[in-house]
């Protein structure tokens, strides 16, 4: 059992369509947080016009603490490094060469766009 486990070879079809469906849902999550940091960080740049809501990152507002404004970065830095992350693991499974594997991972990239992706266009074009 060990010795199957450490080699890594997918043996059966179960295992196979278990590494498809695995790639599809990293190529649509990888998707999700890259939307996800897009509207934070548009929130956190957003200059509002009422007092309760300030922007975060803004360095005009006196109010804000420096403290609140690092956790802020730390909150977006974190997603950064998990969307880095699922980045890279993409860019193995093209190393493979498996044109199965390859096409998971596009099909759930562009999938992830498609449900994911219009709220990055909607705040892209507010902010321009």
């Amino acid at each position: 059992w060990y010795q199957r486990r450490v080699r890594g070879n997918i043996d059966t079809t179960y295992e196979f369509w278990l590494a498809m469906f695995g790639l599809f849902v990293l190529g649509m999550l990888s998707e999700v947080v890259k939307s996800f940091r897009g509207c934070l960080v548009a929130e956190a740049a957003v200059d509002y016009k009422n007092s309760e809501n300030k922007p975060i990152l803004g360095g005009k507002d006196p109010s804000r603490s420096y403290w609140e404004k690092c956790c802020v970065h730390g909150i977006l830095t974190l997603v950064y490094l998990i969307e880095t992350v699922l980045m890279i693991l993409l860019m193995l499974t093209f190393m493979t060469y498996n044109v199965n594997f390859i096409s998971a991972a596009l099909l759930g990239v562009i999938i992830g766009y498609f449900l994911f992706g219009y709220s990055r266009v909607q705040s892209a074009a507010v902010s321009c």
